[in-house]
């Protein structure tokens, strides 16, 4: 039946106009494109053309990019929306030409081409005020005020907001009054004021009822049960997010929707209803692959818009045949690009399935796992974290003091005996003239390095810079003894170092370090190590990267003492170490722990 009505259009297409209600969303592509060729046929065979003739082909190309544009095909959408503007303008029909520029000017400012957008929101408000049409003149100053926020002019925003609002004053129009208080809302989340928040989020979710707009409805609904989860009120939570999703309407590819499923997800898990919980998430993620894909398909026409914006500024024809020589050379780009996007269509589905089935797989074995384990170790491991927590305290402090001990030993006794034996050998050799002796001299050397271990190693277990200078220059102390030829290059980089930690803590930072060099140098081999030391408010943050050789933190075959020693170290403080490394590709250490 369509057909039928689409061959009868075309038999009497000559002798009618578009500009008065023609413009229907149920014809096929097929059809828009059999209008078009019979457009340009009266083209052909004319050689003077009428504004009815240039009215229908303009008609036709805004068809053309009202289809594209509802199957989110924006680049050809944004193509027929300039050749409609193009035709519109030879006849002057000011009222096309406007509703097509408000199109172009929100695709501009979708990918953030805002200089572009805020100039033909400038034209479009100009219009409206010299016409008097309030109600565009507000809509449009509303639209600027949302592109200097996405552009982070937050000064132009208030501006424009306010001005719109004053326009709407005389207008008293429910609809722009709700998109306002939507705003209100977003502005008063922003700052954190969730009181505020809610209640501009209620009252939109009035102004909603009062239009029988379900987007938003939905939408103050949705905030209203998200500002109530960051209240921790979970009960009144899942109330409105379940409302709002009864609420929002049914289409395909919809990121309303996706944050309604992520934030009921997140609610049930807060209050353990993990089978909730996984539902929505599981949903979610449906959803969540379905728009990536779109948003990719779209990302390509965006920049091939952007790119034909920057460097045409939409450049307007003179002639049909300067169209129709400009269709045929896009012809053959226009085949390589199905040819590309068929290709990537098809990488992109299987990756797609791919993904999703190993993460559905992953996602049902974890939640059904951890359901297990924290309900039936819970206990038991908070009790053997306290034991080895306090063992762990007990071993260390007790370390340090065998350390120390054992540094003094060295450095009283063993080292002052070397260094009195040092002077007897330099005494014997002044008298009886046996320094030119070969294994004598040899003698000398060994005890000399005798005398050098043995105040490293004193070094090393009690280190006099860290109590007589502080942590910082006993750092730089301790990375000098590790420049060398053959050895890393460090960088330290203090940031910022409290002046109120106790020596235990000082210590044991040192430590860490000491470890992480030692660990770097000797396993990893590395040739550029990065330290920094940072305070956080009340936490210590330690970030240590080196280009080593990496490992598999997943697949240790040999289990050495140094991520023992670490994390003990780590447990002690009673913070949390993080450890990135792959094989090849080196390693990256963040540690944080409470100072005070």
């Amino acid at each position: 039946m369509k057909r039928l009505i689409a061959i009868s259009f075309l038999l009497w297409f000559p002798f009618i106009g578009f500009s008065q209600g023609v413009l229907d969303s149920n014809y096929t592509f097929t059809e828009l494109n059999d209008m078009l060729e019979g457009a340009r046929d009266t083209f052909r065979q004319k050689d003077q053309l009428g504004d009815e003739d240039i009215r229908r082909l303009a008609d036709v190309y805004f068809l053309l990019a009202e289809y594209e544009e509802s199957r989110f095909r924006h680049k050809r959408s944004f193509d027929n929306y300039t050749q409609s503007l193009r035709y519109y303008k030879r006849i002057q029909d000011t009222l096309q030409m406007f509703n097509i520029e408000r199109q172009i000017a929100d695709r501009y400012h979708k990918i953030e081409l805002y200089s572009e957008s805020l100039e033909l929101y400038e034209e479009l408000l100009a219009h409206y005020r010299g016409i008097n049409d309030k109600y565009n003149e507000a809509d449009v100053l509303f639209e600027m005020a949302t592109v200097y926020k996405d552009k982070g002019d937050i000064d132009l925003e208030q501006i424009y907001l306010k001005k719109a609002a004053l326009v709407n004053r005389s207008l008293k129009d429910t609809t722009l009054l709700l998109k306002f208080t939507m705003e209100r809302v977003d502005n008063y989340e922003r700052l954190n004021e969730i009181d505020s928040a809610l209640i501009f989020a209620f009252r939109a979710f009035k102004l909603s009822n009062e239009v029988d707009n379900k987007e938003f409805l939905s939408s103050s609904l949705y905030k209203i049960g998200y500002l109530n989860k960051l209240r921790s009120d979970y009960t009144k939570a899942v109330k409105y997010l379940t409302e709002a999703k009864e609420v929002i309407p049914m289409q395909p590819y919809s990121e309303n929707r996706l944050k309604i499923y992520r934030q009921l997800s997140d609610v049930y898990s807060r209050v353990n209803q993990y089978d909730s919980a996984f539902k929505y998430s599981t949903m979610g993620g449906s959803l969540s692959d379905s728009i990536l894909i779109k948003d990719k398909r779209i990302s390509l026409d965006n920049a091939a818009i952007k790119y034909q914006a920057n460097e045409n500024k939409i450049k307007l024809a003179n002639t049909e045949q300067d169209k129709q020589q400009a269709e045929r050379e896009n012809k053959n780009q226009r085949r390589i690009l199905y040819l590309m996007a068929a290709g990537l269509s098809l990488l992109l589905i299987l990756m797609y399935f791919l993904i999703r089935f190993y993460t559905q797989k992953i996602r049902s074995e974890n939640v059904v796992n951890n359901q297990k384990q924290e309900i039936n170790t819970q206990k038991i491991r908070e009790l053997e974290d306290n034991i080895k927590i306090s063992s762990m305290q007990s071993m260390i402090e007790g370390q340090e003091l065998e350390r120390e001990r054992i540094a003094k030993d060295l450095h009283d006794s063993l080292g002052g005996l070397l260094s009195t034996i040092k002077l007897q050998f330099d005494s014997v050799s002044s008298h009886n003239g046996i320094s030119e002796i070969k294994e004598y001299r040899k003698a000398n050397s060994l005890l000399d390095t005798a005398v050098e271990e043995v105040r490293a190693i004193s070094h090393n277990l009690q280190p006099g810079a860290l109590m007589n200078l502080g942590l910082v220059p006993a750092i730089n102390d301790l990375i000098n003894r590790f420049e060398g030829e053959h050895l890393p290059d460090i960088h330290f980089q203090p940031i910022k170092i409290p002046d109120d930690l106790n020596n235990m803590t000082v210590l044991s930072i040192y430590r860490i370090i000491q470890e992480l060099f030692h660990n770097a140098i000797k396993h990893a081999k590395a040739k550029e190590i990065l330290l920094q030391l940072n305070s956080e408010e009340d936490e210590m943050v330690i970030e240590f990267e080196d280009d080593g050789i990496g490992f598999d933190i997943n697949n240790l075959k040999r289990k050495g003492m140094g991520l023992d020693n670490l994390k003990s170290r780590i447990n002690y403080l009673k913070g949390n170490i993080s450890i990135d490394s792959k094989e090849g590709e080196g390693t990256s250490y963040l540690m944080r722990f409470k100072y005070k």
